[in-house]
């Protein structure tokens, strides 16, 4: 004989010891008590029961029985016949009782000894069942608890901080554009204020293949040494300008003074505007930036954040290929960089204290129907698997093999913008690569909240 019981056998079994006429509980109802002797098994026919341990203070339910169930099958079948939960009904519900005084069918009866049997397993794997929803119901609770206190804590932090370098910045921001007007009015002459305005403000933006391939145009120009090449072609100069200023040989050092002027305030000028952006990052996280623009120019992002980068990235090759001509997107020009700053910076601090040889960092960028990819790797040692997950939660702070996270405060921020810009980030490491590879929409709704 099988041991599994049919859905028709259990309708037998309930039209044969279950009494026909069905109960009315009313929601709330308490239908057994805690410690109370139970005499009845009962057939839920429809609403929903819920077992609490009030003795204990939990108010969560312990079990639940819904139609089609059954009631009261621990403290039917112990030897003490108690409940040891408080049973209420959580709905109107309709049940029936098992009849009293059939006991002596129990010996007699293979059908009903086979559903008792089958009732008692079920009831052990239904509890089970719910404990398990139960506890990781709890698991997600206490997680969201955990990480409202930590932005809590991050909140009370960045009150004070955001005060105290508002003002630096602020006054940063300000002597910058002063140190502007008084050395065009008063050091340059007039014929090379239009180097140092464009150096102002476009500062030294071309990558290393760009580079290579302008420096030949530079060469070319009578009256360069070798070092005034390598700066020129790293900037947005043309050779025409140069060539005209170099016709008076005495002018090369002070346009090439104008260039290296314009390119550090401009280079000031966005570590001042990145700084405001950390600063409301932290002092925000977790809430929207309102700063957002519906034609940022992703690889603008990249070159701006690594002209930040300059002290961190010393004596490690920067692999750039940026695809040109990238469609723009919707965003904020400032937390985008603060994503590849955070990024890059953490890759740095990694190939310098673990001593790598030859250290590279490659960023690439491009598209793929409508989206924009981004990449950035680096050749380190990589990220432990059992951190990896860990690395993005905030406050999360290590040193394993020589990888420091600061403050935890950096990739939890990456996170957060990414996922503002409705991008996707996905970490791939192992020793001797780590990439950070991120994807964003080219087309995106605008969110209503930014305006």
């Amino acid at each position: 004989m099988k041991s599994r019981i049919t859905q028709q056998e259990k309708k037998e079994i309930i039209s044969r010891y279950f009494e026909a006429s069905q109960e009315y509980v009313q929601a709330g109802e308490i239908l057994l008590h805690q410690n109370k002797v139970n005499e009845k098994l009962y057939y839920v026919h429809s609403g929903r029961f819920q077992g609490f341990l009030p003795d204990e203070g939990i108010e969560d339910p312990v079990f639940e029985a819904s139609a089609g169930n059954f009631i009261g099958v621990y403290s039917f079948f112990s030897s003490d016949r108690k409940s040891y939960t408080e049973l209420r009904a959580k709905e109107d519900a309709f049940i029936s009782p098992f009849q009293e005084g059939r006991e002596e069918h129990y010996l007699s009866d293979p059908l009903l000894q086979k559903f008792l049997l089958n009732l008692v397993v079920s009831e052990l794997k239904n509890r089970q069942h719910f404990a398990g929803r139960m506890a990781r119901d709890r698991q997600r609770s206490l997680k969201k608890l955990i990480k409202v206190e930590k932005m809590a804590i991050l909140g009370q932090m960045s009150t004070g901080l955001a005060h105290e370098l508002n003002n630096a910045i602020g006054s940063l921001n300000s002597n910058v554009q002063r140190i502007s007007q008084q050395f065009t009015q008063v050091f340059l002459p007039e014929k090379v204020h239009a180097i140092f305005n464009k150096a102002k403000s476009e500062g030294q933006r071309l990558s290393t293949a760009e580079a290579r391939e302008n420096r030949k145009n530079f060469e070319r120009i009578k009256g360069l040494n070798k070092n005034q090449v390598k700066t020129l072609a790293g900037s947005t100069l043309t050779p025409s300008i140069i060539q005209q200023i170099a016709k008076n040989q005495k002018d090369i050092p002070i346009a090439m003074a104008a260039l290296e002027m314009g390119s550090l305030l401009h280079d000031m000028k966005i570590a001042g505007d990145h700084a405001t952006h950390v600063v409301q990052s932290v002092k925000t996280l977790g809430v929207a930036n309102q700063n957002w623009s519906k034609e940022v120019d992703l690889n603008k992002t990249i070159k701006e954040a690594l002209a930040i980068l300059a002290g961190p990235l010393k004596n490690i090759e920067t692999k750039l290929s940026l695809t040109e001509r990238l469609p723009p997107m919707q965003g904020s020009p400032g937390e985008l960089m603060q994503v590849w700053i955070n990024l890059v910076k953490n890759a740095a601090e990694s190939l310098h204290i673990n001593q790598v040889e030859n250290p590279t960092i490659s960023i690439n960028t491009d598209t793929v129907y409508d989206v924009l990819l981004v990449s950035i790797s680096d050749n380190g040692v990589g990220i432990p698997v059992e951190i990896q997950k860990k690395i993005f939660s905030p406050n999360f702070t290590t040193k394993v093999g020589g990888l420091s996270f600061g403050l935890g405060l950096g990739l939890p921020i990456v996170e957060r913008i990414v996922a503002e810009h409705e991008g996707t980030l996905h970490l791939d490491s192992q020793p001797g690569k780590t990439t950070f590879s991120l994807s964003f929409p080219i087309v995106t709704n605008f969110p209503a909240h930014y305006g």
